[in-house]
């Protein structure tokens, strides 16, 4: 009974500790500057070294991230969306293209078994 009556009462002032007063805090004093563009001396693709792994020089570490870089499918399917994106987005653009229709037809027919006669048609379109 007593260990009860101990944590009730533990729990009730833990509970009045955080009603107390915030400091107030004046937002505007804090106000950082910031560039009017973010430069960079060297571009991002010349910053990766392909071998960082070999940095670590963790004979375990190695070769479970090369297995889940090579496993994991999430990567893989998000290559795919990239790759089906572009193609989309060609297929897309084809609309803009001229576009070239050419229709033949040909045909044949015989007259009350006299006279033959054909006719072609052709139907071109450029649009």
């Amino acid at each position: 009974m007593l260990m009860r009556h101990r944590a009730t009462v533990s729990c009730a002032l833990l509970l009045l500790c955080g009603c107390g007063d915030m400091p107030s805090r004046d937002a505007t004093a804090i106000s950082p500057t910031f560039p009017a563009q973010w430069t960079s001396h060297h571009s991002a693709a010349t910053n990766i070294n392909p071998q960082w792994l070999n940095a670590f020089a963790d004979a375990t570490l190695t070769p479970l991230v090369n297995d889940a870089l090579t496993h994991n499918y999430d990567l893989k399917a998000a290559a795919a969306r990239v790759n089906a994106a572009r193609q989309q987005a060609i297929i897309d653009g084809a609309d803009r293209l001229p576009q070239l229709a050419l229709s033949p037809n040909y045909q044949r027919g015989n007259l009350q078994n006299t006279e033959t006669t054909g006719s072609f048609n052709v139907l071109f379109d450029l649009s």
